[in-house]
């Protein structure tokens, strides 16, 4: 049995293959961009019945796991609103389904990860975490009582839009001040480039955090208040809820962000003075959760 994943998020979407959990038979990468943007429904089905025909040669597909940037209605797979890639109402889980001829599963790229690492990674005997994954932004999922909790509206996974700064940066979401316009990949991109000004107009994420490492003073800079903004966001999380632990993923963490230590000091600065320790993880399967979580939820499907 195989199990072919598309993971859609901010900047890419990313292809996996699985025949077993956690094993990946072929991978693929590509800016979502280039098929259009907003992105294209229909550029999108071309481009999924492409890779089951490529998949073939390697497998027999027998379902499609998909884990997306947006808040999705689970009784039936539609999106309700991805403002990366500028969906709204997308009833994404019965087009595919249609026009693939296969067995479909769509769900929140945050509950997805969430699933892979309670299952199999970093979460594994936790009643009470907390999943966060950076990338162009920052979403979320809670795990309560050792389960995914996705809220009434299934819309809890929007960590990135806790406001941090009062009257701070405009976010696409229409509020202002939200963490992920501080400490996701394009936020501190955006603190870099306001930094450096004319000097470097396009630097990237990478860069900047490679010049941390470097200990360059400009992206400290960058990476202090990064690093500052989350913490005030964890704090409010451990505040709340006392979580056993903080389970961080993303592409982003693969390049040293964020500073466990450093995070974990600044929050312990935060929270109050019972709620010790404060346990902060990379995530097990780091980048690739979503996949795995997306591949998880779509071998359900075929039992």
């Amino acid at each position: 049995m195989a199990i072919l994943v598309f993971d859609i998020g901010g900047t890419h979407i990313r292809t996996a293959l699985f025949e077993i959990p956690g094993q990946t038979v072929l991978s693929r990468q590509i800016r979502w961009s280039d098929l259009g943007k907003p992105l294209p429904v229909l550029a999108l089905i071309d481009y999924v019945r492409t890779q089951v025909q490529q998949a073939h040669r390697f497998a027999s597909v027998e379902a499609i796991g998909v884990s997306i940037a947006a808040i999705v209605d689970p009784r039936d797979g539609s999106i309700k609103v991805s403002e990366n890639v500028g969906w709204e109402n997308i009833p994404l889980k019965e087009i595919l389904e249609r026009e693939i001829g296969l067995p479909v599963v769509v769900d929140t790229d945050a509950f997805c990860g969430a699933e892979a690492e309670l299952r199999l990674g970093s979460a594994r005997g936790q009643e009470c975490a907390l999943y966060i994954v950076i990338g162009t932004g920052i979403g979320h999922a809670l795990i309560l009582n050792g389960h995914v909790w996705r809220g009434a509206h299934n819309a809890a996974n929007v960590f990135g839009h806790l406001k941090v700064r009062p009257n701070g940066e405009p976010c696409y979401c229409g509020g202002r001040g939200c963490v992920c316009q501080y400490a996701s990949g394009e936020g501190i991109a955006r603190l870099g480039r306001r930094i450096l000004g004319d000097l470097h107009p396009e630097i990237r994420t990478e860069e900047v955090i490679a010049a941390y490492h470097r200990a360059e003073q400009w992206a400290n800079q960058v990476l202090t208040q990064a690093h500052e903004s989350l913490a005030y966001a964890l704090s409010s999380l451990y505040n709340l809820l006392d979580v056993e632990c903080v389970i961080i993923s993303g592409g982003i963490t693969t390049a040293g962000f964020p500073n466990l230590d450093m995070l974990r000091s600044m929050t312990e600065s935060f929270v109050h003075s019972q709620i010790r320790p404060i346990t902060l993880r990379y995530a097990t399967f780091r980048q690739d959760a979503e996949l795995l979580g997306a591949g998880l939820l779509a071998m359900e499907k075929t039992k």
